[in-house]
């Protein structure tokens, strides 16, 4: 697929998308009514903010590594492993931080809503990206745009059930995110193995070299 189509994938889906969170953004926040939909918003914003700390910019050099050449499944394992790690290491510390200090952060929100929210951020922010660099990576742009797409519509219908049925609130918000981007990751994850791409290399790998990569990445060649 050459650069214009799959830029041109992109745009549509973006717009559709974009469409469909405008939907769902009026709704909730109709709903919610200002002081609980800022909640939402705040809780969302902190999350997101303390996973890209966490994450310390690995993503990029990630998507870095397996657009320049095809990389072992233990690369890609390896990798999926330190985003796991990061998640647990973050609930354990939420878990066990000072009373003031989750105050200072979180204000008067239930430590549960705060868990729930970071999980759902984690499989939202991380491995949704993670998933799409792989996609990106062997051109494959339509796989995870149309998933995309998919994902959105779903999140509209179940989001407006709940407004209609007058059942929704803060803690069902984040419950239907994670769920939603589950279900995204496990999609790409069959879509990938029903159509073989090719994506992992038979090359030799050594781990310490590649945590090497990450601390100390080479530069870019130029031309």
């Amino acid at each position: 697929m050459t650069f214009v189509n799959r830029y041109l994938i992109t745009l549509f889906s973006n717009i559709i998308r974009a469409g469909l969170n405008f939907i769902v953004s009026i709704s909730v926040a109709k709903y919610l009514m200002p002081e609980l939909y800022g909640n939402y918003q705040y809780i969302l914003t902190i999350s997101a903010a303390i996973l890209s700390l966490a994450n310390m910019r690995t993503e990029q050099a990630y998507f870095t590594f397996i657009s320049k050449k095809k990389q072992h499944f233990k690369f890609h394992l390896s990798y999926f492993g330190w985003q796991f790690i990061q998640i647990i290491l973050l609930l354990f510390f939420i878990l066990s931080i000072d009373q003031t200090l989750f105050q200072l952060l979180f204000r008067n929100i239930d430590i549960g809503l705060v868990l729930i929210s970071i999980i759902a951020s984690f499989f939202m922010g991380n491995i949704q990206n993670s998933v799409n660099h792989i996609s990106e990576s062997i051109r494959k742009t339509h796989v995870t745009q149309v998933t995309s797409i998919f994902i959105a519509a779903l999140h509209v219908i179940i989001i407006l059930s709940f407004v209609n049925t007058n059942n929704l609130n803060i803690t069902i918000l984040f419950q239907v995110i994670l769920f939603e981007y589950i279900l995204y990751a496990l999609i790409i994850y069959f879509l990938i193995k029903k159509h073989k791409l090719e994506i992992f290399s038979n090359d030799d790998f050594i781990f310490k070299k590649m945590v090497d990569d990450f601390i100390t990445p080479k530069p870019l060649t130029t031309f």
